[in-house]
């Protein structure tokens, strides 16, 4: 058993590490081509930090192992309000922009209930995948067609050559693929071997590997006191893991979805969205009472999780 430990603890390094270069490459991609930072946030670097998640996923469902495709989208969603927030929090108070991040978390619940409302009957089939991806397209479109900032108009240029961005955008890709096969590999034989439900191995210990990028992007930023990429990055993350992560597996490999995670794991996802955005409604930042609050939200996540599915 202490392979599969190695190889688990391998497996999430190559997905930060690949997630990493993934998003790096990309990003240098387009500021060579002097593509907006705001184009760069909703697509690349969203579309990289969740990556993790995405390969995973599809690992799992096309591996038998449908609860720990499920698990890591519920699981990854609260992670990244209540640990990577909170402790981007913790680190630095947030500025926030109501006007410009109202919208995001409005589109954030909405997601989250989509996904949701799709799951009640027991499965995510490809209609629903087609529903869940539609809506992340119409999202984009809406985004690209309001986007008025100064900011947008600037022009960027990498420090790298668009042919070493590529290597760069290859090698992560590579490197992620190789990444989720043994994160669920050594995910599935450890649940076995501690008889432990697929369904909690992806809500915590899978979650939290494939939330790596996710963390270490938006605890630099806040310690940078960038604010909102720190921001931006959970909710464009939540908002990817919704619609394309639930998607594609529904349009590759039909799943069922256990009708348990309706009592808790779906509820506290929408319950943490929201509260998110009742913070960001009535304050013009997040402070370290937020914080606090979420960090105390995700222990308990854990342990009621634990306790429902952990057996």
């Amino acid at each position: 058993m202490v392979i599969e430990i190695f190889i688990l603890i391998a497996g999430l390094f190559c997905l930060y590490a690949g997630a990493e270069g993934l998003v790096g490459g990309s990003a240098g991609i387009a500021r060579s081509y002097h593509v907006s930072p705001l184009v760069i946030g909703l697509t690349i670097v969203a579309f990289g930090t969740s990556a993790p998640e995405l390969l995973v996923s599809l690992f799992a469902s096309g591996g038998g192992a449908p609860g720990l495709s499920i698990g890591n989208v519920i699981g990854s969603n609260v992670i990244n309000i209540a640990l990577v927030l909170g402790l981007s929090i913790l680190l630095n108070p947030m500025r926030l922009h109501r006007k410009a991040i109202t919208p995001e978390l409005i589109f954030m619940v909405s997601t989250s209930l989509l996904l949701w409302l799709l799951c009640l009957d027991g499965s995510v089939r490809q209609t629903d995948g087609l529903i869940l991806v539609g809506a992340l397209v119409s999202y984009l479109i809406y985004r690209f067609v309001n986007a008025t900032s100064h900011d947008d108009l600037e022009e960027y240029a990498s420090a790298k050559g668009p042919l070493i961005n590529s290597a760069f955008v290859l090698a992560g890709t590579v490197t992620l693929c190789l990444g989720a096969h043994l994160v669920v590999e050594s995910a599935v034989a450890l649940a076995a071997f501690f008889h432990i439900s697929h369904t909690f191995v992806g809500l915590s210990i899978v979650a939290l590997g494939t939330s790596l990028p996710e963390l270490a992007a938006s605890v630099v930023a806040a310690r940078k006191k960038e604010s909102d990429i720190a921001i931006g990055n959970v909710v464009g993350s939540n908002i990817f893991n919704a619609c394309l992560v639930m998607g594609a597996v529904g349009l590759v490999s039909p799943i069922p979805v256990d009708k348990g995670l309706n009592s808790f794991e779906f509820p506290f996802m929408m319950f943490i969205s929201l509260l998110l955005l009742l913070f960001a409604l009535r304050s013009t930042s997040l402070n370290r009472r937020h914080g606090r609050v979420f960090i105390t939200l995700f222990i308990l996540y854990l342990l009621i999780s634990w306790r429902l599915t952990g057996v």
